[in-house]
């Protein structure tokens, strides 16, 4: 770590921070390859203290981590500018090293009795840079959260108003945030300096007012990245920073599309927080599996669904009969905390996502099997937020605190992947029929050729999720990327 704050203690961080950031604005327009990291050739790197030439590969992750720390160690007056791209490389590459060596230093890195934990630790990282190589994604997951919210959440007389909570915290709707940040995103492919090429928006959609009111809402400073108890993390949330110099620098256009992806979930979650209710989240969980319901009442007969019914002890959700696969489906519709999302991921935040989620839905799984006195039942359990592979399971089953012997038939399945195998049934159900018993094959033999459900989906070239291209679920996200093109003239990135 000596050697990185020695080197960035030279340079101006607002100059460190615009020219990372343009680099992230790179991955979308000039390198987007699907895998999100870009090859320099011929870059001076340290290895071991020694100072070699080599080939480098800097992924877009790196820079979130490379931007907190020049937050860390310098400040925008610092004589020198980083003007040499080779010069930005040395740099993420020794605090890669740095951060790599954090790693390195955690108990379970070297502990071979630890060797779950480290499992869970490889996962949390790996979430991040799954969720990175795929941000087309964050579309869908915008269109399903706002059909959600909106058309689902409208139903119940709850008292959550989600349009009356967003424009008390942000003056505006939540149709105008989300453009707005649309717009952003766009704009930070492009240039840092995103308040300085808004040029004249008054589309009546929203104007150059609230733009800056929405950058604002999502900015941070040096003092508060400095003392934040979450680390690099607070980017995620705040991804706009406010320079010494009263310049707003979007920090990653990365950072700013997953600021589009669930922006009106976590501004009720956040409006119920401060008053340290679980209302919002309660709810949510009820939107979710009413939105199940409307999914099997589209794809499915009547008869091949049932709500299971709720007795003393707790049991899964959904019971499916169809032919002669038998599924028995637990809904968890919490998301990852955010110091697990990240290239140091938080092991213990990790553990008590787990307990509280997969380690509760496996038990109540395996009791609604025992109720209906049956055994390898497809136990599956639904996640809204997809960011846990399937082979998570096989160290979820290593915790003490389970006590349940794993059959093979338990499966983690995001939502997006029940959405994709729906539509499916409904339009080929002999293909139906051969991805749940590759699946099924893939879990008895422990396949080590990818055995997440999108996967084998893909393999049998089911690409992309017909479901949630559907009309009424991507309606709101298609206007917003007319309003930003037509805010952009035309020149708006391809969603």
């Amino acid at each position: 770590m000596d050697r990185f704050i020695k080197k960035i203690k030279k340079y101006s961080l607002q100059n460190v921070l615009y020219t990372t950031s343009k680099l992230s604005g790179e991955f979308f327009r000039e390198h987007n390859s699907g895998n999100f990291a870009v090859l320099f050739e011929d870059v001076h790197v340290v290895t071991n203290g020694i100072t070699r030439k080599h080939q480098v590969w800097i992924t877009i992750w790196s820079l979130i981590d490379f931007s907190f720390n020049a937050v860390i160690y310098t400040n925008d007056y610092r004589s020198m500018s980083l003007t040499q791209r080779e010069e930005l490389v040395f740099l993420i590459t020794l605090c890669k090293e740095c951060v790599d060596q954090l790693s390195a230093k955690q108990p379970f890195a070297y502990d071979p009795n630890l060797q779950n934990e480290f499992m869970i630790f490889l996962h949390g990282f790996a979430g991040e840079q799954f969720k990175a190589q795929n941000p087309a994604q964050v579309f869908d997951n915008y269109c399903r959260g706002k059909y959600i919210l909106g058309k689902i959440g409208s139903q119940f007389n709850d008292g959550i108003d989600v349009e009356k909570i967003v424009i008390s915290e942000t003056g505006l709707s939540s149709d105008q945030v989300s453009q707005i940040l649309l717009l952003l995103w766009s704009i930070s492919t492009r240039t840092p300096y995103i308040l300085d090429e808004i040029g004249d928006h008054n589309t009546g959609n929203f104007s150059n007012k609230d733009i800056q009111s929405v950058v604002k809402y999502y900015s941070t400073n040096y003092e508060e990245i400095r003392k934040s108890s979450i680390g690099r993390q607070i980017l995620y949330s705040k991804p706009f920073i406010l320079t010494d110099t009263g310049k707003y620098i979007s920090s990653n256009a990365l950072l700013v599309l997953f600021l589009y992806e669930n922006s009106t979930y976590w501004i009720i979650r956040d409006y119920f927080l401060k008053s340290k209710k679980q209302d919002f989240v309660n709810a949510f969980g009820i939107y979710f599996e009413t939105y199940m319901k409307e999914l099997f009442e589209l794809y499915l007969d009547k008869t091949e669904f049932s709500k299971i019914a709720e007795v003393s002890r707790k049991r899964a959700d959904w019971r499916l009969i169809i032919d002669d696969f038998v599924f028995l489906i637990e809904q968890k519709s919490a998301f990852v905390g955010l110091n697990v999302k990240q290239q140091n991921s938080d092991i213990d935040q990790a553990k008590r996502y787990l307990q509280n989620n997969l380690v509760e839905a496996i038990k109540q799984l395996k009791s609604t099997e025992d109720d209906f006195h049956e055994n390898n039942n497809i136990k599956i359990i639904l996640v809204y937020e997809d960011y846990y592979k399937a082979e998570l399971l096989d160290y979820v089953f290593s915790l003490p605190e389970l006590g349940i012997i794993n059959d093979n038939y338990y499966w983690l399945v995001s939502i997006d992947e029940m959405e994709s195998l729906l539509f499916v049934l409904k339009q080929n159900k002999e293909l139906f029929r051969i991805i749940i018993s590759e699946k099924i094959e893939a879990e008895l033999c422990k396949s080590n050729e990818g055995r997440s459900l999108g996967q084998i989906m893909e393999r049998n070239g089911i690409l992309d999720n017909k479901h949630i291209k559907q009309e009424q679920y991507r309606t709101n996200h298609e206007n917003n990327y007319n309003v930003v093109d037509q805010n952009l003239g035309g020149k708006g990135n391809s969603t």
